[in-house]
């Protein structure tokens, strides 16, 4: 029987899932191979997503462990086994997870030309452009054997999500991005940064990414998605977009950087298996050769555009500070953080939260509620999402007195 949780209990898992505990000094990544067992994904004309998937997630996860000094990767699944959507986010939140990677395979309903990679993060809209990727991996629904779970959350429960989540929505596109610079710099065709409404990632309380990392119904892609070279090259794009996402996070880490060097076989071997009753037989075919794949000459360089710090106002008299925040976070960032991209002065506040820390990050401080308003504007082209949030005697001050500080120091 479905078990409906108040809105107080849903909102306290969600809180504990998204804050990390202070006592705890590993930086914890969940890496999530899509689909599997029962559910092979998209699939190829020898090949199936779920293989692929779990292939490039091993690599990935060997790259981490072996380089990164202070992280705990953790699986959804190692093996060809099924993991309910719900189980995979219940994975990450139970393990107060810092940051949730689901790696999966792309395919097109109509022709057999698409190539590239794309990465997505998630979207609280309802409707998407994306629509045709999001109802190919929501589908693994129909393999459940409670698909009412996905319906039945209250309206209540289903806000307190997503208040929860907005907060993570700029950090996770930051990070789509940087895998999508490593895509490109391999030669990788470049399919864009999106925002959609996977369920996967809707149901995760830390930031939290879906990458599709080829096409497989193209007969090129598909051999370079099983090739050794293209296994261990995408894994790596992934784990060095990783590095430099935890590089201001955690101090002292020195992750190296990696060459994608294809000189082992897959972690993973497909297994010989049948499909499913339910699932379409792909029709077999002789292994093809490991495509070329040319990297190009020189890779693109990012420049940071610096911009120079807004006058400091200090709270004498009892008056009342405004700022603009740009981002929370679990963890206190450095300031020169790229989630900040060049910008100068940004201030950490650590605030509790039921017992738990977390970080909000501003920029600019002054006592006239019109001048802060005046900062946003000028940092908005940057950080679209950021606010103005209101600060007295060093404390964070919200609700009916904010409200009224507007009003008081126009």
């Amino acid at each position: 029987m479905y078990y409906k949780p108040n809105i107080f209990k849903h909102l306290f898992t969600l809180l504990i899932g998204l804050l990390v505990s202070i006592s705890s000094s590993a930086f914890v990544v969940v890496l999530d191979a899509g689909h599997g067992g029962k559910d092979p994904g998209a699939l190829g004309t020898y090949s199936k997503e779920k293989n692929i998937n779990l292939n490039v997630v091993l690599k990935l996860g060997k790259l981490i462990e072996q380089n990164c000094r202070g992280v705990k990767v953790i699986y959804t699944r190692k093996t060809d086994k099924f993991i309910e959507l719900y189980e995979r986010a219940d994975i990450a939140n139970n393990a107060k997870a810092d940051l949730f990677i689901s790696v999966h395979t792309n395919s097109t309903a109509s022709g057999n030309t698409a190539r590239g990679s794309e990465t997505y993060s998630l979207s609280l809209e309802r409707a998407t452009s994306n629509l045709e990727v999001v109802k190919r991996e929501n589908s693994v629904i129909q393999y459940e054997t409670n698909r009412q779970r996905y319906a039945a959350m209250s309206v209540e429960n289903t806000i307190m999500n997503e208040i929860i989540q907005s907060n993570n929505m700029r950090t996770s596109a930051l990070f789509a991005k940087s895998i999508q610079d490593e895509y490109v710099s391999v030669g990788r065709p470049n399919k864009g940064v999106h925002q959609a409404g996977f369920l996967v990632l809707r149901k995760t309380a830390m930031p939290s990414v879906l990458t599709e990392l080829g096409f497989i119904n193209t007969p090129s892609e598909e051999a370079y998605l099983n090739s050794e070279q293209g296994i261990t090259e995408l894994a790596t794009c992934i784990y060095n977009a990783f590095r430099k996402y935890i590089s201001p996070i955690l101090r002292g880490v020195d992750a190296p950087a990696v060459q994608p060097e294809p000189d082992e076989k897959p972690a993973f071997e497909a297994p010989v298996d049948e499909p499913d009753a339910n699932e379409e037989k792909p029709q077999p075919k002789p292994q093809p050769q490991t495509p070329a794949h040319t990297k190009p000459a020189t890779q693109p360089q990012t420049q940071t555009q610096s911009t120079a710090p807004a006058k400091k106002a200090t709270s004498s008299d009892g008056k009342y500070e405004f700022k603009v925040q740009i981002c929370a976070s679990s963890r206190n960032l450095r300031p020169d953080s790229e989630q900040f991209k060049g910008l100068k002065g940004i201030e950490s506040h650590p605030i509790t939260i039921n017992g738990r820390q977390q970080y909000i990050h501003t920029y600019g401080s002054t006592t006239s509620y019109a001048a802060i308003k005046d900062v946003q504007a000028k940092i908005k082209d940057k950080f679209a999402d950021c606010f103005i949030v209101v600060f007295k005697d060093g404390q964070r001050i919200i609700g009916d007195e904010a409200n009224q500080a507007k009003k008081k120091q126009p």
